[in-house]
């Protein structure tokens, strides 16, 4: 229930900002309404790998697939990409479905050749604040949205 309502307003927000886009072009809160999807959409992928990366620390290898598939399938171009690609290789080399790790390394190595798999910042300790409110609070090194009025 929680997972789906997370997800459904996640549709929403982005629904209401991408309709008020659409409806309003020439308005001088455009720009600010594109930063914003694109800063939500960041932290909501970067919760998702700190939870998929909870799961593999439990060895529930299926769930964290999940979590990173549903980054790379819905929140692509994200910076958490080739981390949730990472999640996929290490899981699916546990679990010894070797096809499907090859083809996420090979996916991996093509498109973020230089990736550094100990550079992921969401699966470092977090305060409570921070992992209640998915990261709006507690998080300082994340850029916000600029609040500028032209």
């Amino acid at each position: 229930l929680h997972k789906e309502y997370r997800r459904q307003r996640q549709m929403c927000i982005r629904d209401r900002l991408s309709e008020f886009i659409s409806r309003y072009p020439e308005s001088k809160y455009v720009p600010h309404a594109k930063q914003r999807m694109i800063y939500l959409r960041n932290l909501l992928a970067e919760h998702e790998i700190y939870v998929a990366d909870f799961y593999m620390k439990r060895g529930a290898y299926l769930a964290a697939i999940g979590r990173a598939k549903y980054v790379i399938e819905n929140l692509p171009n994200t910076p958490q990409t080739p981390f949730a690609l990472s999640i996929l290789v290490e899981a699916y080399e546990i679990l010894e479905y070797e096809e499907l790790r090859k083809t996420s390394l090979e996916i991996l190595n093509a498109n973020y050749p230089n990736f550094d798999f100990q550079g992921n910042e969401s699966v470092k300790e977090r305060s409570w604040a921070n992992i209640l409110t998915l990261g709006l609070i507690g998080k300082e090194d994340i850029k916000r949205p600029n609040a500028e009025t032209p």
